[in-house]
């Protein structure tokens, strides 16, 4: 059943769910609850082992990868941080994936995320007059 699934749409997937998660996680307009957010984090590392399984690596190169993974998902169950064992199956996966189409992806992804927020922010603005979402600095120069 996992030979007949295209592997390079495991890794396209796993790139948009990627984006989604950190955009999401770093937006202040519209957030996705924590549950929601390891759970996007476990697809995309089943997805990526299921595409650097599916892969056709040599011998030679499983000595490394291995290793790789191991060490760096024992490190991120350890410091329960999972963005060490992301990045290291997106390098290992991207194998026989082509650039373009991924940047494609994220540009075009990046680009309807933010036009949701825009959206979003006017229609919060709209129903909402008080609402008024900015940032400012506090000034180097005052006491307070």
């Amino acid at each position: 059943m996992l030979k007949n699934i295209n592997k390079n749409n495991l890794y396209y997937i796993s790139v948009i769910l990627l984006s989604l998660k950190i955009f999401y996680s770093t937006s202040q307009i519209v957030t996705i609850p924590d549950i929601l957010s390891k759970v996007i984090t476990l697809t995309i590392i089943i997805l990526m082992l299921m595409k650097i399984y599916l892969e056709k690596y040599t011998i030679k190169q499983w000595k490394y990868i291995l290793p790789i993974i191991l060490i760096t998902g024992y490190t991120s169950i350890r410091i329960n941080e999972y963005n060490i064992v992301l990045t290291t199956l997106l390098a290992i996966g991207i194998k026989n994936v082509d650039l373009k189409k991924i940047l494609k992806i994220i540009v075009y992804l990046n680009l309807f995320i933010l036009a949701l927020h825009i959206i979003t922010y006017l229609i919060y603005l709209y129903t909402n007059p008080d609402f008024i979402l900015f940032y400012y600095a506090k000034d180097r120069n005052s006491k307070t």
